[in-house]
């Protein structure tokens, strides 16, 4: 019997490795069997999985990746994607114009001469924005237009306007602080804004723009309003400070 059990566990052990190895990175280990960007400026433009393995700094004039394809998954596996820092309106970390389910998580997003994180259209569908941090940006930390939106576990920190904007979908559970020139949270009509921390930003903490549901949010010692008061939307649960 102690030999069969043993001979279960060396077939379990020398088992192919599930599905989702074929196309996740483990970090510290395993082959990388989707796309790794190896420097920037980078453009994604086919649909997939892809992951960079270092910080990887990008020059000035020109977006850090530019992601011309729908249905991508971008993994910064802890690293930073750095920008040359100033003020140049027209370069992002990351740059969208009309793509749908794209993903972007784990890492930080900085410096930047304009925004972290961009979705351009209106037409953007079904992003996700997840465990990311976008700091020293010079315009907003994370400005996705479109429908559909996520943004969970953020961090959006000094940053030159507003900190997390988004057209429709739901902001939740991120901090949003010391963003010098506009709101923490923005979230245009019909979004959920949900258990967030909004501190000192340069113009208000959470501002929904038309029934909204705003709910578990703490948002104090900001320049302007704590939480707008949207008349279309609802209120369940915040905590505004002085």
């Amino acid at each position: 019997m102690k030999r069969i059990i043993a001979a279960i566990f060396i077939m379990l052990f020398m088992a192919p490795a599930p599905a989702l190895a074929d196309f996740y990175v483990i970090a510290g280990g395993g082959l990388p069997a989707g796309t790794e960007i190896k420097s920037l400026p980078a453009e994604i433009s086919s649909s997939g999985f892809y992951f960079i393995k270092k910080d990887l700094t990008c020059g000035a004039g020109a977006m850090g990746i530019r992601i011309t394809a729908d249905h991508v998954t971008l993994d910064l596996m802890g690293f930073s994607l750095i920008g040359p820092g100033g003020s140049d309106n027209a370069y992002d970390g990351v740059y969208m114009n009309g793509r749908t389910n794209v993903e972007i998580r784990n890492g930080t997003i900085r410096n930047f001469g304009r925004n972290g994180i961009r979705e351009l259209s209106t037409s953007g569908f079904g992003h996700r924005v997840i465990n990311v941090r976008v700091t020293g940006n010079a315009y907003y930390g994370i400005r996705l237009s479109g429908k559909g939106i996520l943004v969970s576990g953020c961090s959006a920190t000094s940053n030159g306007e507003v900190g997390i904007a988004i057209g429709n979908g739901t902001v939740e559970n991120s901090v949003s602080s010391l963003n010098v020139g506009g709101s923490g949270v923005y979230a245009g009509a019909g979004s959920t804004i949900t258990g967030n921390t909004c501190y000192q930003n340069g113009v208000n903490g959470v501002q929904p723009a038309g029934e909204c549901l705003v709910m578990g949010n703490t948002a104090v010692s900001n320049t302007g309003v704590n939480i707008v008061n949207d008349a279309s939307s609802t209120y369940v649960n915040n905590h505004t400070g002085p």
